[in-house]
């Protein structure tokens, strides 16, 4: 068994001033970025700039007021977010809602599945997420187990969320003879998919490779269709059940209600059988 230490930055606490945006790291580094490099936050008040939330356990920062997201990575590896500029060609707007499928794989352990599911709740937990739970009688043939529906504000902070999530639950339990991964997929049939663990072994790798395809992705007319045709599968199918970080959780659509009409003709989208 190998056993591995996290590395991840974490922010400890945030200060915005006139000039710069300085985030104090638990481990005593700290990274300052000019205050342009947020519009949001250079055209907020003094009291929208102090009033922040830290998420993904210090990974990222989050300010409600003005619906801005700020992480780690992002300041040290990012590029500045410029202002939209009005002009006679208005080009594709990247899409703020993007539709992330997980799975793990070659797990071979219902309490190591179970961990995982509870850490990536707790993980994504400003997010929608979804655990496939088809009802008794229903079986199911699909390689995907999670859904989580986000909004796209910091695609790096994305990337670092679902590296933590490797390294803190399949990592330490992963050897050269079980092959355990973390499959992540964004658009399965054009191939926008990682496998952690297998494919992708180093941090850098994944965040950088994540990072560019992503957010390529997000400006195509796809990444609507894709995150539509998820959403729509959720609420006419039952075999999805609604997670919450406290606890909560609801089937997403009553046990006799029908399929949406094109979800049968959707390679992406789970085969469901009834047994005899």
């Amino acid at each position: 068994m190998s056993t591995a230490v996290s590395t991840e930055p974490r922010i400890s606490r945030v200060v915005v001033t006139d000039e710069t945006i300085t985030a104090h790291l638990v481990d005593g580094r700290v990274i300052s970025v000019p205050l342009a490099w947020s519009w949001r936050l250079s055209d907020a008040t003094r009291a929208q700039r102090a009033n922040y939330q830290l998420i993904g356990d210090g990974l990222g920062v989050h300010w409600p007021d003005i619906d801005e997201d700020l992480s780690v990575e992002g300041m040290l590896h990012g590029i500045p977010a410029h202002r939209p500029r009005p002009g006679p060609v208005r080009k594709k707007e990247p899409s703020t809602k993007l539709a992330l499928k997980i799975a793990g794989t070659n797990l071979g352990d219902a309490e190591l599945a179970d961990l995982l599911g509870r850490r990536l709740i707790e993980t994504f937990r400003d997010s929608r997420v979804y655990h496939l739970e088809p009802r008794e009688g229903i079986r199911v043939k699909a390689a995907i187990d999670w859904i989580i529906l986000s909004r796209v504000a910091d695609v790096a902070g994305i990337a670092s969320l679902l590296w933590l999530l490797f390294e803190k639950v399949i990592r330490p339990r992963k050897t050269m003879e079980n092959q355990m991964g973390l499959l992540v997929a964004i658009d399965q049939e054009r191939g926008l998919q990682w496998l952690l663990g297998q494919d992708l072994s180093e941090r850098e790798a994944f965040i950088s490779d994540f990072v560019s395809k992503v957010s390529e992705f997000q400006c195509t007319e796809r990444a609507q269709v894709v995150f539509r045709e998820t959403t729509a599968d959720l609420e006419t199918s039952d075999i999805w059940i609604s997670k919450a970080a406290h606890g909560g959780e609801k089937r997403t659509a009553p046990a006799n209600n029908r399929l949406h009409p094109t979800a049968a003709r959707r390679r992406t989208r789970p085969r469901v059988s009834k047994k005899r």
